[in-house]
């Protein structure tokens, strides 16, 4: 967004709203496109318009339609999340459904909660922003959703979900706590295969350069450090009972 049009939006009487922010994009939209453009488009379109009924249907409205994705409000985060887990199990199934020459299309969604502006086609404010990055940051498949959007509806919704730890997103001066999450379909994340665990981590590892070698030495370390103190307070407390033991073998006769 130019600068141009904060400063319209500003200044404006533009609406302001506060709920959750959903945004959707197809994972690899632009090989698909290359390779069988007119399969791939009918195929896009049609899990759009799915979304957007799937969206309606959920007190939600489509803000913008960017062509291989939409961004969406909803006046409950309750209701964006369950919105956003049926869209992705609808595409699952369709995927599933598909036969083997058929083009299988995948989606990531970005969800956070937050105050926006908007101004026709134009949607500003941060909650806009880290609902992006959280896009991004979703494999294909999942919802990725914000600390905040969980603690709206963690009493309400069961869910099929993995904290991935606080995540520092470009652009953004703070860090957000992050939840992935699938549709109640067949496998859990807990229940994911080699390979599955395999192509999650390629893909945070591409877009994020996690190292995961690293990751592992590092949370090894902690862990014999937190053994070493355990051990060392241990000692500590075994010699002070022992001390105080000889003390009063003092006072006996």
């Amino acid at each position: 967004m130019s600068s141009q049009e904060k400063a319209a939006i500003v200044e404006s009487g533009a609406e302001r709203l506060f709920g959750a922010i959903a945004i959707t994009d197809v994972y690899g939209f632009t090989a698909a496109v290359s390779e069988v453009e007119e399969e791939a488009l009918i195929r896009v379109l049609g899990d759009l318009r799915e979304f957007t009924a799937i969206t309606g249907r959920h007190g939600g409205r489509v803000l913008a339609d960017r062509g291989d994705g939409l961004k969406l409000f909803f006046p409950s985060a309750v209701e964006a999340m369950r919105a956003s887990l049926e869209m992705q199990a609808f595409a699952f199934e369709r995927n599933r459904a598909a036969g083997p020459g058929d083009r299988r299309v995948q989606h990531r969604i970005g969800l956070h909660v937050g105050d926006v502006a908007t101004l026709g086609d134009v949607t500003s404010g941060m909650a806009v922003a880290v609902a992006a990055r959280l896009q991004e940051f979703a494999t294909p498949g999942t919802v990725a959703y914000s600390l905040e959007v969980h603690r709206a509806v963690a009493q309400a919704l069961r869910l099929n979900a993995r904290f991935t730890g606080s995540q520092h997103f470009k652009n953004l001066p703070f860090g957000v706590g992050t939840y992935l999450a699938r549709p109640d379909v067949d496998t859990a994340f807990d229940d994911l295969g080699e390979n599955d665990m395999a192509a999650i981590k390629g893909v945070l590892l591409e877009r994020h350069k996690i190292d995961w070698d690293k990751a592992d030495r590092l949370r090894k370390a902690r862990q014999r450090t937190i053994l070493g103190l355990a051990v060392f307070f241990l000692i500590v407390a075994l010699a002070s009972v022992i001390a105080a033991a000889d003390g009063l073998r003092g006072f006996l006769p």
